[in-house]
């Protein structure tokens, strides 16, 4: 195993490797499948995969170069050469590695380990560990070091000896852990600039006012616009651009909040670092995730507060009502100011809040309209990046206008019918169950029911009704009775009934 410290080495080594020995990347199933020659061992040899002998191990981003995208490949694809790997008969021999395979990763058959990599801590008793395992015709690992971690080796295994922590003495040089930190910073770092390197950012650091600003915008825009990386959580969701772009600046800021007084930061490191950090800010200000601004150095904070005053953000999350959100007059503003993709990001988390508040009263509507808002913002996130910034763009904010009009226009329909605000809720749910299970009620007759159903549980208590099962139970009695009298359904329906139900808790917990 050969540990370098980030990805771009890795890569780098990797070529340089496969120029010496071609041999090594190309695929068999094992170094010798002569050898294979029993029906056994025939069998055996049918059950490995033909891989090469040489893997790079390592995530990747959509940023990465063609060859580089494709030699890492996606989860299914390391899932194998963790496979591979643990398996001495396969072919699969040596992994560069950068983070992964480091801690938690046993193959007992690992004999050396080449390190390049600044360690400590635990994370070097453990990448230590990869090659102390006993294993038929070996002994012992070999580990290779290049950069010098012997002292932090016995510092580590101070802390950690009879497997319980003391104090960690590195911890009592700050100058040396500001130097780690610093590693740490500048790593993550280059990789961040690697994801922006086609994003100009000249005008953050030339340019003063509104030209910065502009430039923060449209880099707050850049992220939003990239494509999901193609990799996968441990819970099987796609890892998007934003959560990839928002977990590497919250480690660079951890890194830098130590190492920020240190002489080898430079003036520019500090920019970059502040450039990154502003655009989090505003990108978890505009979709509510990642770092909040409080949370920011001074620096950062003020320069976002502008920022967001600036392009308009702030004027979006201080309005009351949907109807100034979505009125004519401040999309047109909004359009002129906002970028197209942190646009449609404040549109959709204005209207989830409008639905939100909506389903307090009507769960029914409200669930629908989220629906159909995931459905729209399922079809952003599966765009084609590439002609995003054209008609896509218009056509999903155009439908997250839309929809909001629709919000609004439903919530505003019981005055057609007669009824109250509360009372529509229930209307909505009589009319939904009639046209699903096609049975015949009239109009008129739903509209009567509708409000006597929100008559009848007016009068119960509003506190802790749900915990009273007494209580409940009437509720669910007389509303049977109610139901019952007005023959809605014509025909007896359990689902019917636990439906209204559902509507008159929703109704009863907000109320």
């Amino acid at each position: 195993m050969i540990l370098c410290s980030n990805r771009t080495i890795a890569y780098d080594l990797y070529k340089e490797i496969a120029k010496l020995k071609p041999d090594w990347i190309t695929e068999r199933r094992a170094p010798d499948e002569l050898k294979f020659q029993t029906p056994e061992q025939k069998a055996e040899l049918e059950t490995l995969d033909a891989i090469p002998k040489l893997n790079l191990v390592a995530t990747r981003s959509p940023n990465d170069p063609k060859e580089m995208f494709e030699l890492l490949g996606d989860k299914k694809h390391r899932q194998k050469l963790d496979r591979l790997f643990k398996n001495p008969k396969s072919n699969f021999q040596i992994a560069i590695v950068v983070d992964m395979w480091i801690t938690g990763f046993d193959v007992p058959c690992l004999a050396v380990l080449y390190n390049d990599k600044p360690l400590k801590r635990h994370t070097l008793i453990q990448a230590i560990s990869r090659v102390n395992r006993k294993y038929p015709g070996k002994e012992f690992g070999l580990v290779v070091d290049y950069l010098g971690i012997r002292n932090n080796m016995k510092k580590a295994l101070k802390i950690f000896d009879d497997g319980k922590e003391m104090v960690d003495p590195v911890r009592l040089d700050p100058i040396e852990e500001a130097k780690e930190a610093y590693k740490v910073f500048a790593n993550t770092l280059m990789t961040l600039k690697e994801l922006f390197h086609e994003f100009d950012a000249s005008n953050f650091f030339k340019e003063q006012g509104i030209k910065r600003f502009e430039c923060l915008q449209e880099a707050e825009d850049f992220v939003l616009q990239q494509p999901p990386t193609g990799e996968k959580d441990s819970d099987g969701n796609e890892i998007s651009f934003v959560k990839l772009f928002s977990s590497l600046v919250k480690r660079l800021r951890a890194s830098y909040s130590i190492c920020k007084n240190s002489e080898e930061l430079s003036e520019q490191e500090i920019d970059w670092a502040h450039f990154f950090m502003t655009v989090l800010s505003l990108i978890a200000k505009t979709t509510a995730t990642g770092i909040s601004v409080e949370k920011m150095n001074k620096t950062v904070e003020s320069m976002v507060h502008a920022a967001l005053q600036c392009n308009g953000v702030e004027s979006v999350l201080n309005a009351k009502k949907a109807e100034e959100i979505f009125s004519e007059g401040f999309l047109k503003e909004l359009e002129e100011q906002v970028k197209p993709n942190t646009r449609f990001q404040l549109l959709v988390k204005m209207l989830q809040k409008e639905i939100r508040e909506y389903g307090k009263t009507n769960g029914l509507k409200a669930r629908e309209f989220s629906e159909r808002l995931k459905e729209i913002v399922e079809r952003y996130n599966n765009r084609d990046h590439l002609t995003f910034a054209g008609e896509v763009a218009t056509d999903v904010i155009n439908d997250v206008i839309a929809l909001a009009t629709k919000v609004q226009e439903d919530r505003v329909s019981f005055q057609k019918l007669g009824i109250t605000f509360e009372e529509k809720a229930f209307y909505d749910i009589l009319q939904s169950q009639r046209e699903k299970h096609k049975f015949e009620y009239s109009e008129e007759k739903m509209i009567k029911l509708a409000r006597e159903i929100k008559t009848l549980i007016e009068y119960v208590p509003t506190a802790n009704w749900l915990d009273n099962n007494n209580l409940r139970n009437q509720v669910q009695f007389d509303l049977t009775a109610l139901l019952y009298e007005n023959g809605y359904p014509p025909d007896w329906n359990r689902e019917v009934f636990e439906k209204v139900i559902e509507q008159v808790e929703n109704y009863k917990k907000y109320q």
